[in-house]
């Protein structure tokens, strides 16, 4: 993944398998070429990479990436301030981050407010906003293809001593940082088919492991890049909205076919019957697998500009919020509403509802910058057939995370590493910022 248009050299030692100038996952090298990095300089940011990746509260939520993006702040924000959507990202963050506070301060009349909740939905943004500079300013460093697999190593080292989801390990522990280690690896070899068979073998052992969202977002991540396979073949070559229009309908496509064969059993009768039940309560089977989806509306309905991050749910909030599940045909007296989503805080299960509640309309708007930067990335890069798996899981998991994961430590770690590699190191030029 080369970082900007100096990055087009080949690398030292590897023999290219496609034409001169190509973009694949390969390596590149400095990202700025002009100035001679030291070994020691890589070796930092290495360490950082791989402190980034490993979200383990050491201390009251401190993270080893927060030590790193505090310790290395002068750095990371200048490399993440050269371009304009960099300075975008980084004022947005920090004004989401004020904003939680003033929301905070300003509801205390009306709601009960937490210092601790205050505290920690504060620290996971500044991880968010510090780990994607830290990133950046690696890949200026080293090539984003190191970078991102540091990244993956401290996140299978953090999974190991993470604990929470014993009963089903895979699903809940060691998805996300064994396919963000191993399609992080894939950057090192310019085979497309390497990295078809790596996503079809990771869906498999997600689809083996009751773990429908993983299958089928590794599914769509194996279209994509053996659409880009067809599509080199044939010497097409299409526009950014051709593309991400193409690729909307690979993900249409790869859904139905996932949930016909979830229907037809091939996944397991327990998989078939909780699909079956999540279609017959609210006619979808992502409404029904995530009724906290009109948890969600209605409370941002009733607070357009956001609660606070560390507001603390009232009688009438937690009562908006069944009501917007029971649309849906869920039943929400079961404890599960008291108990999880608003037992110490505002948690709606999905990464913009939480943004939003917690950080107002700037936290919004932060949220989806990520988003749309990445998504972005994705079409320039597969119109011209040079997207490789990563960045095509990436930003499948983070649209997904978006609507239907809470903003916590698995779906941050995603963000984190989708804008470190997809944001520009340098304002674009005539040629293409490609991600290999």
């Amino acid at each position: 993944m080369s970082d900007h248009p100096a990055e087009q050299a080949e690398p030292a030692g590897m023999t290219p398998t496609g034409p001169r100038g190509a973009t694949g996952p390969g390596g590149a090298p400095s990202a700025d070429p002009a100035r001679p990095w030291s070994g020691a300089e890589r070796l930092v940011a290495a360490a950082a990479s791989l402190c980034v990746g490993a979200w383990v509260p050491i201390m009251q939520g401190v993270t080893p990436g927060m030590i790193a993006a505090l310790a290395l702040l002068p750095v990371w924000l200048l490399v993440l301030c050269r371009t304009t959507v960099g300075r975008w990202t980084a004022s947005l963050g920090a004004l989401a981050l004020l904003s939680g506070i003033l929301l905070t301060a300003s509801t205390e009349s009306s709601r009960q407010v937490s210092s601790t909740v205050l505290r920690d939905n504060s620290m996971t943004l500044f991880a968010v906003v510090g780990g994607v500079g830290v990133l950046l300013w690696a890949r200026s460093v080293t090539t984003t293809r190191d970078t991102a697999t540091w990244f993956g190593v401290g996140a299978v080292l953090a999974m190991f001593l993470r604990t929470g989801g014993e009963a089903n390990p895979w699903k809940y522990d060691y998805s996300l940082p064994v396919t963000i280690l191993v399609l992080a690896l894939c950057l090192r070899s310019r085979s497309r088919l390497l990295q078809i068979c790596v996503a079809l073998g990771l869906a498999l052992v997600s689809a083996l492991n009751d773990s429908r969202s993983a299958a089928s977002m590794l599914l769509i991540v194996a279209a994509i890049v053996g659409w880009q396979a067809v599509r080199a073949s044939l010497r097409v070559r299409s526009t950014a909205l051709r593309t991400l229009l193409q690729t909307v309908l690979i993900v249409v496509v790869v859904f139905f076919a996932m949930q016909t064969l979830l229907l037809d059993g091939y996944l397991g009768e327990d998989a078939q019957a909780r699909t079956e039940a999540q279609i017959t309560t609210s006619g979808s089977v992502l409404a029904g697998g995530r009724p906290e989806i009109g948890a969600a509306v209605e409370l941002l309905r009733a607070n357009p500009f956001g609660i606070g991050a560390g507001a603390l749910p009232r009688l009438e909030d937690l009562n908006t919020a069944k009501a917007g599940m029971a649309a849906l045909g869920y039943d929400p007296d079961n404890g599960y509403v008291e108990r999880y989503l608003f037992g110490s805080g505002f948690e709606v299960h999905s990464v913009v509802g939480d943004l939003w509640i917690h950080f107002g309309l700037a936290g919004l708007a932060f949220g989806l910058t990520v988003l749309v930067v990445g998504i972005g990335r994705l079409a320039r890069e597969v119109a011209t057939n040079s997207a490789p798996a990563l960045l095509a899981y990436l930003v499948v998991q983070c649209a997904w995370d978006f609507l239907f994961s809470p903003f916590f430590s698995t779906s941050a770690t995603a963000l984190i590493l989708l804008a470190g590699i997809a944001l520009p190191l340098r304002p674009r030029r005539a040629r293409l910022d490609a991600v290999t």
